[in-house]
Formats: structure tokens, C-alpha cells, sequence
């Protein structure tokens, strides 16, 4: 009798997936540095301007933070 634990392999097939891909970002990131691929000047900000952003985005980001802090304590508790 074979017994087929679906989830367990649900997880292992997501989890090599997530590996692949990593490594190919990896592989993509180190070919663009060394110039390997002409897709961007390695030496080029990632981002155009450097000034600060607003205010009120960093109370935002906090308040998203504080939020997302909250729902994972109050899926964590047993059931």
C-alpha cells in the first residue's frame, strides 16, 4: 500500500521551485554585474534620485509594519 503524503510533496515541489528560480535571479544578477549581459550598467543606481522620501511614508511603513506584526501574533496561537 503506498501512502501519499500530497501536502509534503506540495511542499517539496513549491520549495525547489523557489530554489530554481533564486538561482537563476542569482545567475542573473552576478552575469549583469561581471558584464556578461548587457541589460544594465552595473554602474548605475538602482534608483534615479537619492533625496529622502516624504514624511509620511515612513509613518505609513510603520503603521503597515505594526499591523502585519499584529496578524501574525494572532495566527500563531494554537488551536
Amino acid at each position: 500500500m503506498t501512502n501519499l503524503n500530497r501536502p509534503a510533496r506540495l511542499n517539496r515541489t513549491l520549495l525547489g521551485l523557489l530554489g530554481v528560480s533564486l538561482l537563476a535571479a542569482g545567475g542573473f544578477a552576478l552575469a549583469t554585474h561581471f558584464r556578461r549581459l548587457a541589460v544594465a550598467d552595473p554602474a548605475a543606481p538602482l534608483v534615479p534620485g537619492t533625496a529622502a522620501p516624504p514624511t509620511w511614508v515612513w509613518y505609513v511603513t510603520a503603521a503597515v509594519a505594526v499591523v502585519l506584526g499584529l496578524l501574525a501574533c494572532g495566527r500563531s496561537s494554537p488551536s
